[in-house]
């Protein structure tokens, strides 16, 4: 599993980074927010299997698994916390139950129009959307994706953050070629009800201290219930809207974000 770190280990905190479903360069993904972020502040950003630069496993895991997965890779790295967990999208699933199996390690959690555990467990793929997946996956495998990414045809598509540096624009471009709709990310998206199951029997987080930030605009069926539905992880919770925002919100509303992280930070000591 590849890991990345920035900023310095004599810190009060650190921050540990956890991508959506299907990203295929979390390094790339995070990069508004990290190099945003104070260097003086230690930031871990990890890639699950399958993901960027971490081999593929090619194995259905659950969120146990997943998670400890993540205590051994953190500590066999040499980071400690207390961590402030911070994850995107599905990337919340893993670190809520990171969270209820090492609570002494956890100091906060901030989710990123993170997935409730009730909106996993009643998740299911469409026909449409299989096809999409399958479609993408064909074309991936027989080499069409990476034959109109030599003619820059794709570029559009895999590089989608504004302001992007060059290297980091062609990493993104590699990724999605080598990693795009691979079976690690199908196995994780035929896993996501049964680990809603999982984390729904585990009850919450106490009062354990929760930023959760929002998007408005991003498509998907009953989203403000399913931000209502983390809020109530916590009996310390707080939310933050952005309106007009997609799915991606640290991608155009990088500095917003860090602004109330450093709050929620403050508010911790």
């Amino acid at each position: 599993m590849h890991i990345y770190s920035q900023g310095s280990p004599d810190r009060p905190y650190t921050i540990v980074l956890a991508a959506g479903s299907g990203t295929t360069s979390p390094y790339a993904d995070f990069y508004p927010l990290y190099s945003r972020i104070d260097k003086k502040q230690r930031v871990i950003l990890y890639e699950r299997p399958g993901y960027g630069w971490s081999e593929p496993l090619h194995k259905q895991q659950n969120v146990d698994s997943m998670a400890k997965e993540l205590h051994v890779l953190l500590s066999k790295s040499g980071e400690s916390g207390p961590y402030i967990l911070l994850a995107h999208s599905m990337g919340s699933l893993e670190l809520i139950n990171y969270a209820m199996l090492y609570p002494n390690e956890v100091a906060g959690v901030v989710l990123i129009d993170g997935i409730s555990p009730e909106y996993a467990m009643g998740f299911e793929q469409t026909v449409l959307m299989k096809l999409g997946w399958g479609a993408m996956s064909l074309a991936k495998n027989s080499g069409i994706l990476r034959g109109l990414s030599k003619l820059g045809i794709t570029d559009g598509l895999f590089v989608d953050i504004d302001g992007l540096p060059e290297d980091l624009k062609e990493i993104k471009v590699a990724m999605a070629l080598n990693n795009l709709n691979n079976l690690d990310m199908k196995l994780e998206m035929q896993s996501m009800s049964e680990n809603g199951r999982l984390l729904k029997e585990k009850g919450n987080l106490g009062d354990l201290p929760m930023l959760v930030i929002s998007a408005t605009n991003n498509g998907y069926k009953n989203w403000e219930q399913t931000q209502s539905e983390l809020l109530l992880l916590s009996s310390r919770a707080t939310h933050v809207v952005f309106p007009n925002t997609k799915h991606y919100i640290h991608h155009v509303k990088s500095e917003q974000i860090i602004e109330e992280i450093k709050k929620f930070i403050k508010d911790l000591n």
